[in-house]
């Protein structure tokens, strides 16, 4: 019986180099050269070089027992003779009398080199195509492929099939042509967005990996905000275990910030109840407004803390980074962006309530006017209330998912420079904000200057983005410029 750690002969990967290299010198055909190698070094790697996504959905297998091809396409979610037109066109099991001998290392090889380069899957799909082995895929092979896949999953009725075929065999080219190489192969595919969208079944491991998985638990909202403190990069299997001792114990910086965090906001939650209702004798909604405020000091203070970029850099480079989650700062700053729209809300009502019901002046006069002399500049807080609420609405609709994934992020960068109004007017807002907030301004204006000073230096040099694209697998291209001193 195979085992995991079955490779292919080092002289099949020479051969089949060998007959590459020869078409190579005939024709150039780079990418069939360089899509074999792959896949072979695919084929050949050792078990335990193979990545845990992979063996995480292998290891469950059995590893001695023999597996059926039936066995093996119900694990990968496709069709029987499909598996066994891959395995004999890489050769990835033994023949005897019983037929191939298959274990769990072609499941493993099989899924390895199904989420590989494009290059590779078009090659894969070309030797599926290529059933006699001949370099060549011929029309006779590509109806006999086609018709028998349109067949067993049947996709379409059996009297339209002969009707697809002439289409395929047109978008081959091999309705003028008795055969074609790799080479044109490849240039057809990707070529046609139809052939190459379907190569991307062969990466999606939700879609083709056909593992049962439970079904998620029910979190309440404590619960979630500790799994979402304790693990930054999890998956969705993971979500769904419970908190344990040991996840606490590898998660420990992310706990005691975390449990830091909430204390100092109960703290200061405590010292303004306290306060108010001792000493200022306040009614219930000035309470809550003062409550609103003062963690809105604090929140809207930390927010700038966690986006100092360089100041983050340099503590990386000390040992502090062990005790802080570094890392997780634009996670953190995220969170710190919905709680502060939620004090807000809070803060906002619970004023607007008690101008109601205030009996000095009226409500529209309170809120829209600075008659009252409500706030340290000019009775201005009500207005400049009314500015920083619209100002944190559109930021927040504009740093929606949707928004900075659905091709809109300028939209999201150029609206998120509000920043820059919103804690001017939070100055002229609250008395004590700037006490808050001078600290990570100070240092943050030291950054931007910094950022600027460095893009001019001389031994500095500069770095132009050209253009972007994206490729396949979602591969990002950057096309850049340097400057002529930067060597």
């Amino acid at each position: 019986m195979d085992s995991p750690n079955t490779q292919i002969p080092y002289a099949t990967v020479l051969e089949s180099v060998d007959v590459v290299s020869t078409n190579v010198l005939s024709e150039p055909n780079n990418k069939l050269l360089a899509a074999e190698i792959t896949l072979q070094e695919l084929l050949n790697e050792p078990y335990k070089f193979v990545p845990s996504h992979i063996r995480k959905y292998t290891d469950h297998l059995p590893q001695e027992k023999p597996m059926s091809t039936e066995e093996i396409a119900q694990i990968l979610n496709t069709q029987p003779f499909i598996v066994s037109r891959l395995i004999r066109a890489l050769s990835l099991a033994p023949v005897n009398e019983d037929g191939p001998r298959l274990n769990i290392s072609v499941v493993q090889k099989l899924i390895r080199v199904f989420n590989s380069t494009i290059d590779v899957r078009c090659l894969l799909l070309f030797k599926m195509l290529d059933a006699n082995n001949d370099q060549y895929v011929s029309r006779s092979e590509l109806s006999s492929f086609y018709t028998s896949c349109l067949e067993t999953i049947k996709y379409v009725e059996t009297s339209r099939v002969p009707s697809v075929m002439e289409i395929l065999l047109k978008r081959y080219h091999l309705n003028v042509k008795r055969r074609i190489r790799f080479d044109e192969f490849y240039s057809v595919v990707m070529n046609d967005e139809i052939l190459l969208e379907s190569l991307a079944i062969f990466t999606d491991f939700p879609t083709w990996i056909s593992i049962e998985k439970p079904s998620p638990i029910r979190q309440n909202i404590i619960q979630r905000c500790c799994t979402s403190c304790c693990q930054h990069d999890y998956n969705d299997e993971e979500r769904t275990r419970k908190i344990t001792l040991d996840r606490l114990k590898n998660n420990i910086a992310r706990v005691t910030t975390f449990v830091l965090y909430i204390m100092v906001n109960i703290a200061l939650m405590l010292y303004v109840i306290i306060y108010r209702v001792t000493v200022s004798k306040a009614n219930v909604f000035v309470v809550f407004a003062r409550i609103g405020g003062m963690l809105l000091n604090f929140n809207c203070s930390l927010i700038i803390v966690v986006m100092l970029k360089r100041s983050i850099f340099l503590i990386r480079a000390t040992p502090l980074h062990r005790f802080l989650p570094i890392d997780d700062h634009i996670d953190f700053h995220k969170f710190l962006g919905r709680f502060i729209g939620t004090l807000s809300i809070l803060h906002t009502i619970a004023h607007a309530i008690n101008f109601g019901i205030s009996k000095d002046h009226s409500w529209p006069v309170y809120m829209f006017t600075t008659r009252p002399r409500i706030g340290w500049i000019g009775g201005f807080a009500p207005l400049s209330g009314i500015f920083l609420c619209i100002i944190l609405l559109v930021m927040t609709i504009c740093s929606m998912h949707w928004i900075r994934r659905g091709g809109h992020f300028q939209v999201f960068y150029w609206t998120h420079l509000l920043y820059m109004p919103f804690f001017v007017l939070l100055i002229f807002h609250a008395t004590n904000f700037w006490k808050w907030v001078i600290g990570p301004l100070t240092i943050l204006f030291l950054e931007k200057l910094y950022s600027l000073c460095t893009r001019y230096w001389a031994n500095r040099g500069r770095t132009y983005l050209l253009s972007a694209t994206i490729e396949q697998s979602n591969v990002e291209g950057l096309f850049k410029k340097y400057v002529s001193d930067l060597f």
